[in-house]
């Protein structure tokens, strides 16, 4: 019994130990981020005061995209994600909030990958480094701006269909019982799945409501 509330306080410490390292490099690194993200505003409000004094008229959204730091605020983010998520590790592990131990640790897991998935996908900034691999980034910051408006066409008409199967289809079909579920079934349909078994529930409604399913 000794030797179990030895090992477990010594758990206990190695992981305090852990998490107070981690704490450390990130609120070292947090000042420099916070800096050149200063910077990086400081470089387009005199950009845009000189463009305005000599042009006048001032930067559209692309130029300052381009002037503004954005892997400097993924880093940020990507830091107070993690240290977020590993307080509110700490608190689950050691109890506080009992009634919310469960919650704390899906909040926990979900703002500790969040900000594991934010610094992966700031490695990318490496690549801009070397010729060869620099296309990716290119292409990416070409196409951004095309695939948003592409998606927000697709999802005004993918919300008009959610919503016209939802009030058609809903009070006969299950998987249109909500608007949640109905968006689910939309989706699972356009990618191929699950066709058949939703078509199939429709068997025993009115003639009208089955024909409405097969054209829908």
């Amino acid at each position: 019994m000794c030797h179990g509330n030895r090992d477990s306080n010594m758990f206990a410490r190695l992981q305090w130990a852990d998490f107070l390292s981690l704490v450390t490099i990130i609120l070292v690194h947090v000042p420099f981020c916070i800096a050149d993200i200063v910077e990086s505003y400081i470089i387009i409000y005199e950009v845009n005061t000189f463009v305005w004094s000599h042009q006048h008229y001032q930067l559209s959204i692309y130029p300052i995209f381009d002037l503004m730091n954005v892997w400097a605020h993924l880093i940020l983010l990507g830091n107070l994600s993690i240290v977020l998520g590993t307080s509110l590790k700490f608190i689950f592990l050691f109890g506080v909030y009992e009634m919310l131990d469960l919650n704390v640790q899906i909040l926990a897991n979900i703002f500790f990958g969040l900000g594991i998935l934010i610094h992966y996908c700031a490695l990318l900034r490496i690549l801009s480094y070397f010729k060869q691999f620099n296309i990716l980034l290119l292409t990416l910051k070409k196409a951004i701006p095309t695939i948003i408006r592409l998606g927000l066409g697709s999802l005004i008409l993918f919300m008009a269909f959610l919503l016209w199967g939802r009030l058609v289809l809903g009070p006969y079909h299950e998987k249109f019982g909500d608007v949640f579920t109905s968006a689910v079934t939309l989706f699972a349909i356009l990618n191929g799945d699950d066709v058949y078994a939703t078509y199939d529930q429709l068997q025993g409604t009115p003639v009208a409501i089955q024909i409405f399913g097969k054209v829908f």
